[in-house]
């Protein structure tokens, strides 16, 4: 199994702790530093068309960093008071268990599960942003009259609420940065769900996805958190 955990020191408050807090601050800087650094460049893939699994070498940091990110996201959206998002969440809790039991499978050339399931998820937390977005109006309602949102609209609300929240400083919180390797994300997301015969399904794939899907977590979080304190919600 993947040790992902990362616990930050306790500190008592006297002189000598004041030192080692002091300490304690810059270790702590270091690590999400470094592991801001795994994830901008975990994520930043090339289109399917161009996309080569061979040229990417997974650090194994990283996949701690991306499990770490994704339980944090996940239990943000199982303390909502949500049906929705509690729903979600547990499908997050299966996606992280698929992608370690297929990381620890060595025998694992293709991540069906962690893929299939990420990318629902994925998909649902996005849809979740298009209908908290005041600027968005859904379209061609289905079966049900659920509202249903289209590409761009999907593309739009990341690029908004990535700005607003910026999680983890990624990009420096650029959210035209962060949305342009999202875009080439979406379209492998694309040849997968729509049966690509070159969909690609490895673990460098599925290793960005759960990044994805672990900053999508957040977002999410954060901005319920917002409605609630604003009494939309």
């Amino acid at each position: 199994m993947i040790d992902f955990e990362f616990t930050p020191p306790s500190i008592d408050i006297d002189n000598e702790a004041l030192a080692k807090a002091v300490v304690a601050a810059n270790n702590a800087k270091d690590y999400f530093d470094a592991a801001r650094a795994l994830a901008e460049a975990q994520i930043d893939i090339e289109y399917p068309w161009n996309y080569d699994p061979a040229n990417h070498q997974i650090q194994k940091e990283a996949v701690q960093v991306a499990i770490t990110w994704a339980v944090e996201a996940r239990e943000g959206l199982e303390s909502a008071n949500d049906d929705d998002l509690e729903k979600l969440a547990s499908r997050m809790e299966e996606c992280e268990l698929a992608f370690v039991d297929e990381w620890d499978d060595t025998g694992a050339s293709n991540y069906y599960e962690t893929l299939y399931l990420a990318i629902s998820t994925h998909d649902a937390l996005i849809s979740w942003l298009c209908e908290k977005d005041p600027n968005l109006t859904g379209s061609d309602p289905n079966n049900i009259g659920e509202d249903v949102y289209w590409g761009g609209d999907k593309e739009e609300a990341v690029k908004r609420w990535f700005g607003q929240y910026a999680p983890m400083n990624l990009e420096e919180g650029d959210s035209s940065a962060f949305k342009d390797k999202w875009e080439k994300f979406f379209k492998h997301r694309h040849w997968i769900m729509h049966g690509h015969p070159d969909a690609h399904f490895d673990a460098n794939l599925a290793l960005t996805a759960l990044f994805f899907l672990g900053l999508t977590g957040y977002i999410v979080d954060d901005r319920y958190n917002d409605l609630v304190r604003a009494g939309k919600i």
